[in-house]
């Protein structure tokens, strides 16, 4: 059918710039990026970031572009839908991208992105057109498989050439975060009770050492009752080393103790032999661009099955019904302004007397 460009689909490229724009602003706000997530080292950092509002804005804005253009391929023609998504991809898009440079981090997933928009439209309509009974939530269930499997690639081919870009940064920041944390821990977990025994053997030894001197003995020989309560409390506390109860306060507290960061020197020492323990360390390394691109799109791809397709499928539903129920008001209406306009009033009712025709 021949393309009609009417106020109807200027309306829509708008709402869709929109709503691309708000999930791009919430994005760029929520400070995460393709290039540092992958980054264990910043583990912390990143984990703030994602669970920032910000970025849980940008997860219930996303999928609601998709849900405009679904809901909409039921009252409009493909080739409006067409140039009202192209229309508004730009317009959203390049307004954030130029406001906002930190997303150039995610060209491709960006790129990705809208290419799967046009692709999401053709399927939407051949299901719409060949497929009865519940076509819509059919339609937009297939055409995401797609759009999530574009994105993912998109995704995968961002951090894959940031990875592989600087392979050196990357992996000694992997190296680092392994040592780190096995050296670290395995040191306070296994060292500990090691060294609550070494302290509790020397306090026995300097208390031992202090009963056996000479000064200590003639203390037992005074009458001055504070020397005597003195004497008193230099016994218990020698009782007190050699109970359950003394350990465990002294672990505690060598717990409580903040671990000593290895060396560059200790975490390349212990990394070479993981490395020669652990063969699959070995190959991690030498494949280690393709590992962490595969894992981290993996995890979003988890990401946009169980957070985005739900939401998706709920914002469509909800906009058809309104939509639906918008166009019944309007059609309406514009019935009783037709049945008012072609049928004249008799002479009583131009008077007001009556009620008019509807």
């Amino acid at each position: 059918m021949a393309l009609k460009v009417d106020a109807e689909t200027l309306v829509l490229a708008a709402l869709i710039a929109l709503t691309v724009f708000a999930w791009m602003f919430s994005l760029n706000a929520s400070g995460v990026k393709l290039s540092e997530i992958v980054m264990l080292g910043k583990l912390g950092e990143n984990l703030d970031k994602v669970l920032s509002l910000p970025f849980y804005a940008f997860l219930l804005l996303f999928p609601l572009t998709l849900a405009l253009v679904a809901s909409f391929s039921e009252v409009k023609e493909k080739e409006n839908m067409h140039l009202a998504s192209a229309v508004g991809l730009v317009l959203g898009g390049f307004a954030a991208l130029f406001l906002f440079k930190n997303l150039v981090d995610f060209a491709w997933p960006l790129t990705f992105y809208a290419l799967s928009v046009f692709l999401f439209i053709e399927i939407v309509y051949w299901y719409l057109s060949t497929v009865k009974g519940n076509a819509l939530v059919k339609a937009i269930t297939a055409g995401y498989g797609y759009v999530a499997l574009l994105i993912s690639f998109g995704v995968f081919a961002s951090i894959a050439l940031a990875v592989n870009g600087n392979p050196a940064t990357y992996l000694n920041d992997f190296e680092s975060a392994v040592v780190s944390n096995s050296l670290v821990g395995a040191g306070t977990r296994a060292l500990v009770e090691e060294n609550a025994s070494l302290v509790i053997i020397n306090q026995r030894m300097l208390l031992d050492g202090l009963l056996e001197t000479e000064e200590y003995q003639k203390l037992g020989e005074s009458l001055d009752p504070r020397v005597a309560a003195f004497a008193k409390k230099v016994q218990a506390k020698k009782l007190e080393l050699g109970s359950k109860a003394y350990r465990q306060e002294v672990v505690e507290r060598l717990k409580a103790k903040k671990p000593v960061e290895p060396s560059e020197a200790e975490k390349q020492s212990a990394f070479a032999t993981l490395k020669a323990r652990v063969p699959l360390f070995a190959v991690i390394e030498k494949n280690f661009w393709f590992v962490v691109a595969f894992v981290f799109t993996s995890m979003f791809y988890l990401l946009t099955k169980f957070v985005f397709k739900p939401l998706l499928i709920i914002y469509t539903v909800l906009l058809d019904k309104a939509l639906k129920f918008a166009y019944t008001q309007l059609l309406l209406n514009s019935n009783r302004v037709t049945a008012y306009d072609e049928e004249p009033a008799p002479p009583e009712e131009r008077k007001g007397g009556g009620q008019g025709w509807i």
